[in-house]
């Protein structure tokens, strides 16, 4: 047996230190940046997926994202998408660095929330953060 902090543990389990380590290598959140009004019609953002200690992932992750019906959404430079492009419903994988160009366009002046979610291959994914963007 093996004594770390101060818990004494059996030959072949795992430390809750080296457990918490794991689980916050696996978990993203979604941060975004202020949207940048692209056009009357268009905004852009830049989305970053983060670990639970707030350090940008400099890695490629797929990402569900939706938005306000009449609302769509696109990738511009950074990030690639998987299915729905020009739609309400949009899934992505981040660019390499972590990244994804996110445009926003409204036809009609209107509050539109963004929202992120997990997908099929999706890491742990903290989904509580939300962009408002108001066309006027």
């Amino acid at each position: 047996m093996t004594r770390i902090d101060a818990q004494i543990l059996k030959p072949g389990s795992i430390a809750a230190r080296k457990f918490a380590s794991a689980i916050l290598a696996k978990w993203v959140t979604v941060t975004w940046a202020v949207p940048v009004k692209a056009a009357p019609d268009r905004y852009s953002v830049i989305m970053t997926i983060r670990d639970l200690a707030g350090n940008r992932l400099a890695q490629t992750r797929l990402i569900r994202i939706t938005c306000t019906p009449d609302a769509t959404l696109t990738v511009g430079a950074r990030g690639t998408i998987v299915s729905g492009d020009n739609s309400a419903d949009l899934i992505l994988k981040t660019h390499s660095t972590g990244m994804v160009d996110l445009v926003v366009v409204c036809p009609t002046p209107k509050t539109v929330t963004v929202i992120t979610g997990p997908t099929q291959g999706s890491p742990m994914l903290d989904c509580s953060t939300q962009l408002v963007v108001t066309f006027t």
